[in-house]
């Protein structure tokens, strides 16, 4: 719980989305406030007892006792709200060989999830993975599309696009996959280099936290939170690592390795959150 909520209060402007004042409506939504506030002013320290309010609060899945908790889950939960800062929208298109017909899947995300391939020796870059997965695909053999026109499977045209790019991008890397035949989850390992600043889709995006995943499986390990204060200073931010209840400076040598996917094996970044820096189009 901790790491999500170290990256969400390292921006001023998104912990203004979780005011219940303004309208964030939960049965968390005082206890998640008073630990951001609190969080965002050095003056004020979190206490056992708001940890343990904000813990009681939420459902009863995500408090399994001894069990590691999915922090992509949990922001899941916490981002109940649809909140304009935090959602975006995408058009998924199918265009049938067959009848040449057109289906379009309209949705809404608040975490988008970005597929890594399973090839610990591939490394590459969250803008190349973006850009890859909005690339045609062209369906045929076993992953023919069954039109709801046509008697049989056909071939199709398959597009995916964004259509709208939320101000603050939670991006999930997926690294955990379940293999069917083995019955078994595990953790794919593939180096995923993280910018600092991102151009996509003519917009400009500038990274404020990731959350780190120490482990070598998908069923143990540990969280940490790494993240800047650029909202006190844009120019030459400072980053921090928090730990559980440490919080320390990053050394740049140490970030820039953490950004290229070099800390080490099992240290490897699995939420990521940008803020928009451009004007909306």
């Amino acid at each position: 719980m901790n790491a999500a909520i170290q990256a969400i209060a390292a921006c001023g402007d998104l912990v203004k989305a979780f005011n219940p004042e303004q309208g964030y409506s939960s049965p968390w939504s005082l206890c998640l406030h008073q630990i951001l506030t609190r969080l965002r002013d050095s003056s004020l320290g979190v206490s056992k007892a708001d940890v343990k309010r904000m813990q009681s609060s939420l459902p009863d899945d995500l408090k399994t006792p001894n069990k590691q908790q999915d922090v992509e889950e949990l922001l899941s939960t916490l981002l109940t709200e649809d909140h304009p800062s935090f959602m975006g929208k995408t058009e998924k298109t199918t265009r049938c060989a067959g009848c040449r017909r057109n289906s379009t899947i309209e949705a809404t995300f608040k975490i988008h999830g970005l597929p890594v391939n399973n090839d610990a020796w591939q490394s590459f870059s969250v803008e190349d993975a973006l850009h890859r997965q909005c690339e045609a695909e062209y369906l045929e053999g076993v992953n023919k599309y069954q039109c709801e026109e046509c008697p049989i499977r056909q071939d199709a045209l398959q597009t995916f696009i964004f259509t709208s790019l939320p101000r603050f991008w939670f991006i999930c890397l997926n690294r955990f996959n379940y293999d069917r035949e083995q019955g078994t989850a595990y953790k794919v390992m593939t180096p995923v280099s993280t910018p600092e600043f991102m151009e996509f889709k003519e917009e400009s995006f500038r990274l404020i936290a990731v959350i780190v995943h120490v482990g070598l499986t998908a069923n143990s390990g540990h969280y940490m939170t790494y993240f800047n204060d650029a909202d006190c200073c844009l120019q030459n931010p400072k980053w921090f690592l928090a730990d559980d209840k440490d919080v320390k400076e990053v050394k740049p040598e140490i970030l820039q390795e953490l950004l290229a996917g070099l800390v080490s094996i099992n240290q490897t970044p699995y939420v990521l959150l940008y803020k928009k820096i451009s004007n909306s189009i």
